[in-house]
């Protein structure tokens, strides 16, 4: 009975304390739950390479749900989707018993070599093709579904096809094939080797191979500047004019948030800025 009594009461105290330290005024400072907003949502960003998975499930549930209401466009990409089966095989059969090379396979410039235009490999280059457009089709047009929503599903239908292009498989890619026999499957060591190396400095925090090569100052941002303001968010940037004589209106440059300031400033003949302050 003595040990039930006790065991409650420490209980008790346990429940007691634990109500103390969450009505500690501390957990509630703004700062201290804005930062831990910003640490959840960056281990996020990091898994999904910064794209919001809410927003990605808005898009596609929008999309999704309007595309199902609209027997019209199902029809259309039915219809569609058959039409682009039957020229395939027509195609398939024509490549098959021509020994033209020039047959159309694939405007990708990653399938743009001459063993591209061969059999089977125009093939598959023309059903990637062909497969692109259905796709464009089926995430554009539809009645209903916001603008913002339609361009975030297209750009990921997109990239979903660029990454089953044929290109990406060894065994379909005759490029590939034929270096790998010429090399007798040396490109293909030396892949895995460049592969666990760049797992290995990511997981040790270190710089990729071959980043050394390419200094600020000397082989990217080349032209003379200086910051001129800085904050938590930016970096403003002024550059130094070559010209004796300026604009009155100073042209102020956002580069995208997914690239460095330096793409725009890479070497001397590959320079928008040092164009810019030149004229």
């Amino acid at each position: 009975m003595l040990n039930k009594m006790s065991k409650e009461a420490g209980d008790t105290g346990a429940i007691e304390a634990l109500l103390d330290l969450l009505g500690d005024p501390r957990w509630l400072e703004p700062g201290e739950t804005q930062n831990l907003d910003r640490e959840l949502r960056g281990l996020l960003a990091a898994a999904t390479m910064g794209m919001s998975p809410i927003h990605i499930a808005l898009a596609l549930f929008d999309w999704l749900g309007h595309l199902a209401i609209s027997p019209g466009k199902i029809a259309a990409l039915a219809t569609s989707l058959l039409k682009k089966n039957a020229d395939l095989a027509k195609f398939g059969v024509h490549a098959f018993g021509s020994r033209d090379e020039n047959l159309p396979g694939s405007d990708t410039r990653r399938m743009s070599s001459e063993a591209w235009q061969r059999w089977p490999f125009n093939v598959l280059a023309r059903a990637h093709e062909l497969g692109k457009e259905w796709a464009r089709e089926a995430t554009t047009g539809i009645e209903g579904v916001s603008r913002e929503h339609e361009r975030i599903v297209e750009f990921l239908a997109r990239q979903i096809s660029e990454l089953l292009s044929p290109a990406n498989v060894p065994l379909m890619n005759p490029d590939v094939i034929e270096t790998t026999w010429r090399e007798r499957g040396g490109n293909l060591v030396r892949g895995a080797q460049n592969f666990v190396d760049d797992r290995r400095r990511i997981a040790q925090d270190v710089p990729l191979q071959g980043r050394e090569e390419f200094q600020v100052g000397e082989h990217i941002g080349i032209t003379p500047g200086k910051v001129v303001y800085q904050n938590e968010l930016i970096e403003l940037i002024q550059y130094e004019p070559v010209t004796e004589r300026v604009g009155a209106e100073p042209v102020l440059i956002i580069p995208a948030w997914i690239m460095k300031y330096s793409i725009l400033d890479l070497t001397p003949d590959a320079s928008l800025v040092r164009f810019l302050v030149e004229q």
